[in-house]
């Protein structure tokens, strides 16, 4: 409880302990034992368990994202490429992949934050590349720029590498993209997917040392 929070008379918790388990199913058979008195789902369980008593969905308020080393790859540097591969992202397909509550992202920031006038602020966001983060992968689209963009570069193919957590989620994200890519350039691209425990993940980050993360 944080005697400086606003409504902290409403707070009725002095202490929270978090455990944190890799597999969901671990998380989910410790919560049946009673050791433990929540736990996030994973898409299966999300199926499985909706109609069970106890079952919420929360909006996290968090957007997840790529973010392309331009300063050390030289192919992610070209702006085509980067369209291209956004436009070969099917993020219906991660969402429901991922289960939950996850819904396909159409501004950085999440939506179901905060109203203006009586409608989500997300709404007054301007932008001029929505074409470019379809819900649905536009595979024609995605080809014309990455042949565009291969041409700039003067080569016929390259290679990068995803980089993300060892989570059961993080694996399921890697595993999508790289058959989104693969699936949409052919021997275009070729994609390796590097999951690692968070820690590590974060350190090679900030270190810059990632193709895509």
């Amino acid at each position: 409880k944080n005697p400086y929070y606003w409504d902290k008379k409403s707070v009725k918790l002095d202490t929270i302990k978090w455990t944190v388990q890799k597999t969901p199913s671990t998380a989910y058979n410790l919560y049946q034992s009673n050791k433990l008195d929540a736990t996030a789902l994973d898409s299966s369980q999300t199926k499985q368990l909706k109609n069970q008593k106890g079952y919420t969905e929360l909006n996290q308020g968090a957007t997840f994202y790529l973010q392309f080393n331009i300063a050390k790859n030289k192919y992610l540097a070209n702006a085509n490429v980067r369209k291209a591969l956004s436009l070969a992202v099917n993020r219906k397909g991660l969402t429901t992949t991922l289960g939950g509550n996850n819904q396909p992202a159409d501004t950085l920031t999440p939506t179901q934050l905060t109203n203006v006038n009586g409608e989500d602020y997300t709404k007054l966001i301007p932008s001029s590349a929505e074409s470019l983060y379809p819900a649905n992968p536009n595979k024609k689209e995605a080809v014309k720029y990455m042949n565009k963009g291969l041409k700039e570069l003067g080569v016929s193919k390259f290679s990068f590498k995803i980089l993300s957590d060892d989570t059961d989620a993080g694996n399921k994200t890697t595993e999508a993209l790289q058959s989104n890519f693969e699936s949409t350039f052919g021997d275009k691209v070729s994609v390796s997917a590097q999951n690692l425990p968070f820690k590590t993940r974060l350190s090679r980050s900030t270190a810059g040392n990632f193709d895509i993360v």
